[in-house]
């Protein structure tokens, strides 16, 4: 139960009575049953269609400090964060650059929420078991790159902390889009200007993003692969994936 409620990041809450208070239903089965008659209950729930869900008695959030974002970024970030699948620490300095690690926790983050599994349910059903790193040992980011998501940047290190450009974002994007089965291949050519200045091994996935609508240019048919990329951007491309 400690490890589903790690998985969801449901966090800031104790039990001094034993485990009496406590019970988990999950997959339409009792896995733990309580020892007492409860009052209330934490629901998750997944839904996969929101045009079919009445929130019409529901009041909407905004997401923490969306002050802090650009304005054409609120919607997209309010949205996100609904959904659920944003880490608490991207819901703040939404202009800033992101880094390498904040990143692959974001694509998890979306993963998770689209297929409705944990990191470790994903990782058993290809077989897989978490690789290591010498720079870091997290979890998400071991497991992004079991799934081949990410990779390290050299002498077994992984560079959480490196700035992230919008060439390796269309990269890793790309790679979260074929865990889910989305066909990359037979898209139209974007048709970015500068394409020739992105590095070889990123120029099939910014085509790839870029015709599919995923990420747009930034102005006059360019792409400007090098450029770092921001958060509020970041959040709102996993925005744009397909369900």
């Amino acid at each position: 139960m400690q490890q589903v409620a790690k998985a969801y990041n449901l966090h800031d809450a104790m039990n001094l009575d034993g485990g009496a208070s406590s019970a988990l239903w999950l997959g339409g089965k009792v896995v733990t049953k309580p020892g007492r008659k409860l009052s209330n209950i934490i629901a998750v729930v997944r839904v996969k269609d929101w045009s079919k869900f009445d929130q019409s008695h529901a009041q909407k959030q905004s997401a923490p400090n969306i002050e802090k974002a650009h304005a054409w970024a609120r919607d997209w970030i309010n949205n996100a964060y609904e959904k659920g699948f944003v880490p608490d620490f991207l819901l703040d300095d939404y202009q800033q650059s992101i880094t390498r690690g904040e990143f692959v926790k974001l694509a998890m983050g979306w993963l998770r929420c689209h297929l409705g599994k944990t990191d470790d349910q994903i990782l058993a059903e290809k077989g897989l078991a978490r690789l290591s790193f010498a720079d870091t040992g997290d979890p998400v980011i071991c497991a992004a790159a079991a799934l081949g998501i990410t990779s390290g940047v050299g002498g077994g290190s992984f560079g959480a902390s490196d700035k992230f450009t919008r060439e390796q974002a269309a990269a890793m994007v790309v790679s979260v889009l074929r865990i889910t089965g989305f066909n990359t291949t037979n898209l139209q050519d974007a048709g970015f200007a500068d394409l020739g200045a992105a590095s070889d091994w990123a120029r099939g996935t910014i085509n790839i993003v870029g015709s599919s609508g995923i990420m747009a240019g930034v102005g006059e048919s360019r792409f400007d692969p090098k450029a770092t990329f921001s958060r509020e951007q970041s959040i709102i491309v996993f925005g744009k994936m397909p369900n």
